[in-house]
């Protein structure tokens, strides 16, 4: 079997491209006899007509590259990348193709309601796929009332579980409580809200943390507001991290914290779910099916930064609450691990 991913270019930072990495590797390591491919239809050059030129070059060249595969296996966020898709679409669907669309839009409930045309395209899009694959329920439900097509399947984002000898080998001594936020620096990801409520803990609370930010996008925007807040000493931004670096913050950090205002079902998350880490994040998307209130972290209305501020005092002061929720993390994790993932995606491929 031929499997043809197409997507966001490997230098587009996010966790779209952490998925396509993750699902092309697992399914590389599996022992079924594939050949796996991925196409790029998108790029993050800096000049915007750069990047329409690179998307409709990428369209033309698609039939003429995808003709001898078995299976097309599009990733679609919300806005540009949807449209994108729906051509994709409809060109595998006249080289007579099996297509599994993948949704992974934070923002793909707006999107659709935002307009009619946009309403009509999604509903047309998915009802010409093989297979729709979501990452959630609720995100299969909503799905559901889009469209005619049954055919969803819900497929957890894959992580690599780490051993605990890994995670040991990385760690260094700290004498503060760490705090970790790993995403695209924006509001969306609440990352301002978070910088707030960092400003809201009583001081003696505030002498013991240090939030590490990693992240790409509004970098400079964010150092100067935390400037602005008198912080400069319990924030740091790190910019974009990957690999092993990532691994370190990963391995050192004792609570996770992601206060999105929209998601799909955030890698970072699982990531530090996988590294025994409590999490403090909000109700939207799928997260809440997999961050349990008062189970391994806190849930919380987005925006609410008193809230937040709380729950962060909170495993800031118990020890044993920070071990309890971060050991419920790591099993909860579990089912996230990319072989699993593997083998429910081969089961799609084979039945689309």
């Amino acid at each position: 079997m031929k499997v043809l991913l197409v997507g966001n270019s490997n230098t587009v930072k996010g966790g779209i491209n952490s998925v396509i990495v993750s699902l092309i590797e697992g399914l590389k390591r599996s022992k079924e006899e594939l050949i796996i491919e991925r196409y790029p239809s998108y790029t993050n050059r800096s000049n915007s007509l750069a990047r329409i030129v690179y998307s409709i070059v990428m369209i033309l060249k698609f039939p003429f590259y995808a003709w001898t595969f078995d299976v097309i296996h599009l990733h679609s966020a919300a806005k540009g990348s949807f449209y994108r898709k729906a051509i994709y679409t409809i060109v595998s669907k006249l080289l007579r193709k099996k297509i599994v669309f993948h949704i992974h839009a934070s923002g793909f409930e707006a999107f659709q309601k935002s307009n009619h045309f946009n309403s009509w395209v999604v509903k047309n899009t998915l009802n010409k796929a093989d297979c729709i694959i979501v990452l959630s329920d609720q995100m299969r439900k909503l799905v559901r009332s889009y469209c005619q097509n049954q055919k969803i399947v819900v497929l957890p984002n894959p992580i690599n579980i780490p051993k605990d000898s890994e995670i040991e080998k990385l760690k260094e001594p700290n004498q503060k409580i760490q705090l970790l936020f790993m995403g695209e620096i924006g509001k969306r990801k609440g990352i301002y809200d978070l910088v707030d409520a960092i400003s809201q803990l009583p001081n003696e609370a505030r002498q013991r943390v240090v939030l590490h930010i990693c992240g790409n996008n509004e970098i400079d925007k964010l150092k100067e507001y935390i400037i602005s807040k008198q912080l400069t000493g319990s924030c740091i931004v790190h910019g974009w991290i990957d690999g092993v670096q990532k691994n370190k913050f990963l391995s050192n950090a004792d609570v996770y914290i992601l206060p999105s205002y929209a998601e799909g079902l955030p890698i970072s998350i699982l990531e530090a779910m996988a590294y025994g880490m409590p999490i403090i994040s909000t109700n939207v998307g799928g997260i809440p099916e997999i961050v349990k209130n008062n189970e391994n972290g806190f849930l919380l209305e987005p925006g609410d930064t008193v809230s937040l501020a709380i729950a962060i005092e909170k495993l800031i002061n118990d020890n044993q609450l920070r071990l309890r929720y971060g050991l419920k993390s790591k099993e909860n994790a579990k089912k996230h691990d990319l072989q699993i993932v593997i083998e429910k995606l081969l089961t799609v491929y084979k039945a689309s």
